[in-house]
C-alpha cells in the first residue's frame, strides 16, 4: 500500500484523503503520531512499539518526540472540560520542539484565577487558550499576553452555548 506524504504530526490516507485516525501495527514504521485511537488500539500500538507514549485524554499516540527548546508556550483552559482538546495542541507543540507550560481550569467567572499568572502569561512567547462557554477568556488573556494568542473554542459547556458556537464567536469578535 502506497501512503501520501507524512506531514508535521500525522499522515494523509492513500490517495491523498484526510488526516490518518488510525492504523495497522505494520503500518507503524511511517507514521511519528496517530490521532484518536480507542485504549485497544493504543495498547496494541504500545505492545508494538515500545517507545510509543500514550495521552488518553488527548486521545493520542506519539514515537519520536524531538527535545524541547526555547521558551513555553502557554496553554490555558478556562475549566477542566477543556482539557482535551488543550493536550491535543499540547502534543502538537511537543511534536514541534517546543516547551509546554499548563495553565488549567482559570475561566473568567472566577478572574482572580487567572490573574495569579500574569506574570506566566506576559513571559510566553505565544499563549493556546482553549474555552467553551462563551469563550470569553481568550480575550482577558488577550490583555495580559506580550506574545500571539490561538483561540480555541470548545464545544464544552452549558446553557446557551449551542455546541461551541457562541465561545467561536466570541473569540472571532474580541480579536
Amino acid at each position: 500500500m502506497s501512503w501520501g506524504s507524512v506531514a508535521g504530526a500525522g499522515a494523509r490516507v492513500p490517495g491523498g484523503g484526510g488526516p490518518l485516525t488510525c492504523a495497522l501495527p505494520r503500518q507503524l514504521g511511517w507514521l511519528p503520531t496517530l490521532w484518536g485511537p480507542r485504549p485497544e488500539h493504543a495498547a496494541a500500538i504500545r505492545s508494538a512499539v515500545p517507545a510509543a507514549i500514550h495521552n488518553p485524554v488527548a486521545k493520542t499516540v506519539v514515537a519520536g518526540r524531538p527535545a524541547a527548546t526555547g521558551a513555553a508556550v502557554a496553554v490555558i483552559t478556562a475549566g477542566t472540560s477543556d482539557l482535551p482538546v488543550a493536550e491535543e495542541a499540547i502534543e502538537t507543540l511537543l511534536l514541534l520542539g517546543r516547551s509546554v507550560e499548563r495553565i488549567v481550569d482559570v475561566g473568567v467567572a472566577g478572574i482572580a484565577r487567572i490573574l495569579e499568572h500574569a506574570d506566566r502569561i506576559a513571559a510566553a512567547p505565544a499563549v493556546v487558550v482553549v474555552a467553551g462557554m462563551d469563550g470569553a477568556l481568550a480575550s482577558v488573556v488577550g490583555g495580559l499576553a506580550r506574545g500571539p494568542v490561538i483561540a480555541v473554542p470548545t464545544s464544552a459547556g452549558y446553557g446557551a452555548s449551542f455546541g461551541g458556537l457562541a465561545a467561536l464567536l466570541t473569540m472571532l469578535n474580541s480579536c
